[in-house]
């Protein structure tokens, strides 16, 4: 484990730990892996995505009106189409934004995002509300982030059933006749 040439390779060498013990190797794994806390910023983008998730019908028909000088001359503006888009997939605005502006993607990453259950599928989404309700605000975030990372409704639907059976919460039947 000597010389330059390995020490850009092996882990402990690449830190200039030319002699170690297998307890501090250990130790600096541990450190490596132990859960942080999370950043301010995390729940406060949350609690924003919230309300654009419970405004989106507002946040539509307002887009639908604003002119386009005033889109590029505000980046509040452009900031909270930034954050309807990111729970909506319509374009909303009745010209075209450039990508310096903004960047045409998928909301929340897939084809059927999460946040658009609310549109495709009731009973699923207040499932999901009342999983979040017997959640500790970690547990909560931790669901937010695996269900961003999945594509379509069927692996939500999925994921969320587990869920319930797991905590024991009967999923909502309101929408069922």
């Amino acid at each position: 484990l000597e010389g330059r040439k390995l020490m850009r390779w092996y882990f402990p060498s690449k830190y200039n730990m030319q002699d170690f013990r297998v307890d501090e190797y250990f130790e600096m794994q541990a450190e490596r892996f132990e859960e942080r806390e999370i950043h301010h910023s995390v729940p406060a983008f949350q609690a924003l995505l919230s309300e654009a998730m419970q405004h989106r019908e507002e946040l539509r028909s307002f887009f639908r009106q604003v002119d386009e000088a005033t889109f590029f001359a505000s980046p509040s503006l452009q900031d909270l189409y930034g954050a309807f888009r990111f729970v909506d997939p319509d374009h909303a605005l009745p010209f075209e934004v450039p990508d310096q502006i903004f960047r045409q993607h998928t909301p929340l990453v897939g084809e059927e995002p999460p946040f658009r259950l609310a549109t495709v599928d009731r009973e699923l989404c207040m499932l999901w509300r009342e999983l979040r309700k017997d959640l500790d605000a970690d547990a909560r975030l931790a669901l937010d982030a695996r269900l961003s990372r999945l594509n379509t409704i069927a692996e939500v639907r999925e994921v969320l059933m587990d869920l319930a059976g797991e905590l024991g919460v009967v999923p909502p039947l309101g929408g069922v006749v």
